[in-house]
């Protein structure tokens, strides 16, 4: 049987066993399972403890990506099970913050799902000028590519790893898990 066409939208608390519930309970009805989380740390560097074991949750729960989105600032990329979790968009609407210039720095998360083999996944990065968020564009744009695909693939390092690609005419990067990925079983908990 063919599972439903439409979208809804479930809410759970982040509690681990009550997203599952809700998890599988979307699963159920829908081909296609995204979880946006608003949690962790707000700043810094990387996610922390809970936020690690709310993404491996959801992935373990059935869910095709994980979307974090309460740092304010970009974060890691890893990968659970093959599918990407994104620790950290950044910024959307807030004014950069002077003592913290990631605060400026930002980028979406494009995902092309198939059902045949792992899904396309693009970081497409973009500056909070005026309280707006703006494409990465000329002059400049080559260094603001080069400061972004650095810091994604420092920040993935420690999440397991994620390969930038080169990017396109808009600034979007294909990633990857890195080609030697931290097993499952040993990725951050």
């Amino acid at each position: 049987t063919e599972k439903t066409r439409s979208s809804s939208t479930i809410c759970a608390i982040a509690d681990p066993i009550r997203l599952a519930r809700a998890i599988h309970e979307a699963r159920a009805h829908h081909d296609l399972v995204l979880v946006s989380h608003h949690g962790g740390p707000l700043g810094g560097e990387s996610p922390d403890d809970e936020q690690i074991a709310v993404a491996r949750a959801a992935i373990d729960a059935g869910a095709d990506a994980v979307f974090d989105h309460r740092a304010h600032v970009p974060f890691g990329v890893g990968w659970l099970s093959g599918h990407p979790v994104f620790y950290g968009l950044g910024n959307l609407v807030a004014d950069e913050d002077p003592k913290d210039p990631w605060t400026g720095r930002s980028f979406l998360a494009r995902i092309r799902f198939s059902r045949t083999g792992a899904p396309g996944v693009d970081a497409c990065p973009y500056l909070i000028t005026d309280g707006e968020p703006k494409l990465l564009s000329d002059p400049g744009r080559m260094t603001q590519e080069g400061v972004f695909r650095r810091a994604i693939v420092r920040l993935s390092e420690p999440l397991g790893g994620t390969e930038v690609g080169d990017p396109d005419p808009r600034s979007c990067m294909k990633l990857t898990p890195a080609a030697r990925p931290v097993s499952d079983s040993s990725a951050p908990r």
